[in-house]
């Protein structure tokens, strides 16, 4: 049986506006749960390197709103999308690194 999990996609607000200097403020990140996912580990290496965890592929359900500029929370640790989010029947597939490696 695969087991299914629930990722978080984190996305940035509109900017708003600081009254005092008229400066724009980033907006706050926006958090949207996607239920039914599948995750699987992505690995590279170096010639005679060992190999290391370098990013998730993620496949979420048909429709899932998931965007290049996105970043996802799977288990807790945050992933920069890495490229175009492919779309397919029946689902959306999305490539990601992890946030700490940018």
């Amino acid at each position: 049986m695969i087991a299914t999990v629930t990722i978080g996609v984190l996305r940035q607000g509109p900017p708003t506006r600081d009254p005092v200097t008229n400066n724009e403020i980033p907006g706050a990140v926006v958090r949207t749960d996607v239920p039914g996912c599948l995750v699987s580990p992505r690995s590279s290496s170096e010639i005679g390197g060992p190999t290391v965890l370098s990013g998730v592929t993620v496949l979420t359900p048909e429709g899932a709103d998931v965007q290049a500029s996105d970043r996802l929370d799977v288990a807790g640790v945050v992933y920069q999308v890495d490229g175009e989010v492919g779309r397919w029947p029946g689902g959306v597939e999305v490539h990601g690194r992890r946030a700490s490696d940018l």
